[in-house]
């Protein structure tokens, strides 16, 4: 009984969400465009939404900041910070990059320098600032995260018609023709030392002096040379795009360029963000009371016993060492790498990465002999992984897509597949190996996945894996846990660890693969 109420409670709780949620969304306005590139944007505009073919009022005039997001990512991780900033009366225009979210032209990588073509898509995005006759074309400000503040800072020197240029964890420098305008730069407190040293030193050559300190003003404003350094306490390279302390330190800036704009006394909330909490939490639970219905989809292959567990994290140990190794002969530098055939960034050095892993874990003898191999493709456990697989992207990716953007481009589906088959070894190597009964069935895969994502993580810090893997922690590491938590209910619910494997697998193959920069 106990059961029925609090699982009637989280599915109203989910049908609260999505309302809540809906109505948070249309409360600012915004509409999706092309940009005169192609590329796919959004547009918020301030004042109450217009209806469709509704002209804005003829006395408009917005300054407008055209925000960009960083690496891996896309126009939705930046919808936080321009609903803050289109309350407090700006209009905010977030592209997709070139390679990234719904963007089908390929990305292409420059590892020294910003990457070919993004200046290009920060100028398609001021190009059509400028033609719209309710934009002000003369309070243009140009901004972007990580990625994004390279390119933004680099047509800033290129373009003397925008106002101020925002880099947050980003901004690298490269002189052109004019200097960059009104330059604010943010990162917060848990940005790797060598981003903040960059940025530091970025802003002292802008400035032409030997050093600045954080949260003073240089330069005159009137004329477009001011500069400031603002770090944020308590964010990451990650996690700043999302601070309120971020948005606030931003509002001022352009208050200081725009004195006409009064920074709001508060800095503006998005009301969506308690509704997909509440969403998440609830989806979690709906999913978590489904999982025993498919049961009698299942064939029975039940775990073997734990024992030896030893050598069954001596193993594990061992497969990390190996890649880690082979990674080191790679140069992922190299657009004629041997991972060149995967066109995806970051997605295909993960893959390959989990592969290494699982396969060289299955090469060990005793290892094969714990595996029944005969479910791999057991019509049962494929249909109850895909169902549970649809089942979490529709109802969690609703209240992730809002603040990350996790469903595939349909042209991104082959090689989400691809990285589905990559990682599929190291899920069956782990659900096999690790999962269990008892006390030990619960921690050691929980061991099992913390070492491989520290070990990623370590890898990444120096450079042997793409570093955004280290930056991007907070979103990672959560993930992984919240697939362990389904893996487990679905081991002690139904007596098919292929489930697991496939389940896990696809939720890698496609998060990544959702997410990771297109080259071709």
């Amino acid at each position: 009984m106990l059961k029925r109420i609090f699982y009637g409670v989280a599915a109203l709780s989910f049908v609260a969400a999505l309302i809540g949620l809906h109505r948070a969304n249309v409360a600012v306005a915004h509409y999706a465009v092309a940009l005169p590139n192609g590329a796919p944007a959004i547009v918020y505009e301030p004042g109450p939404p217009r209806g469709f073919a509704v002209p804005p009022p003829d006395d408009a005039s917005y300054p407008v900041v055209v925000l960009y997001h960083g690496f891996s990512s896309n126009k939705s991780s930046m919808s936080v910070l321009a609903r803050r900033l289109t309350r407090a009366g700006y209009a905010v225009i977030t592209p997709d990059f070139r390679g990234h979210g719904a963007n089908p032209q390929p990305f292409s990588p420059n590892r020294n320098a910003i990457p070919l073509g993004l200046v290009d898509d920060v100028e398609a995005a001021v190009f059509y600032a400028r033609a719209q006759r309710h934009f002000d074309a003369e309070r243009i400000v140009v901004s972007g995260h990580s990625m994004g503040g390279h390119a933004t800072l680099g047509f800033s020197t290129l373009d003397p018609g925008v106002a101020a240029v925002i880099g947050i964890s980003g901004g690298a420098f490269r002189p052109g023709p004019y200097p960059p305008p009104n330059v604010l730069l943010v990162w917060g407190s848990g940005d790797p030392s060598r981003v903040k040293r960059a940025l530091g030193a970025n802003a002292a050559g802008i400035a032409d002096l030997e050093r600045l300190v954080a949260g003073k003003t240089y330069g005159e404003l009137s004329r477009g040379r001011g500069i400031r350094l603002v770090e944020i306490d308590g964010a990451d390279h990650f996690t700043v795009i999302y601070s309120e302390a971020t948005a606030a330190a931003i509002l001022d800036w352009l208050g200081s360029v725009f004195p006409e704009m009064k920074p709001p006394a508060e800095t503006p909330s998005d009301g969506r963000m308690i509704w997909c909490l509440l969403g998440v939490l609830a989806s979690g639970v709906l999913i978590w009371a489904m999982i025993p219905g498919l049961a009698g989809l299942a064939s029975r292959d039940a775990l073997p016993p734990l024992d030896h567990l030893g050598q069954r994290v001596l193993v594990l140990l061992g497969a990390l060492v190996v890649a880690v190794l082979i990674f080191l002969g790679l140069d992922l530098n190299s657009s004629r790498g041997p991972l060149s055939f995967v066109p995806i960034e970051l997605g295909r050095e993960t893959f390959l990465f989990f592969s290494l892993v699982g396969t060289t874990m299955l090469a060990f003898p005793i290892t094969r002999s714990r595996i029944r191999f005969s479910g791999l493709l057991s019509r049962q456990s494929i249909v109850s992984a895909l169902i549970l697989f649809f089942v979490i992207s529709v109802t969690v990716g609703l209240f992730i897509a809002p603040f990350f953007n996790v469903w595939p481009q349909p042209w991104r589906l082959a090689v989400c597949l691809l990285g589905t088959v990559w990682v599929m070894p190291y899920f069956a190597a782990t659900e096999w190996l690790y999962r269990g009964q008892g006390v030990s069935g619960i921690a050691l895969p929980l061991i099992a996945k913390g070492l491989t994502l520290g070990v990623m993580l370590l890898a990444s810090g120096f450079e042997i894996l793409p570093r955004v893997l280290a930056m991007g922690a907070a979103v990672i590491a959560p993930g992984f846990l919240f697939m362990e938590i389904f893996a487990h209910r679905i081991s002690r619910k139904i007596p098919d660890p292929w489930i697991a494997v496939w389940l896990q697998a696809l939720l890698v193959g496609f998060m990544f693969g959702a997410v990771g920069p297109m080259t071709g």
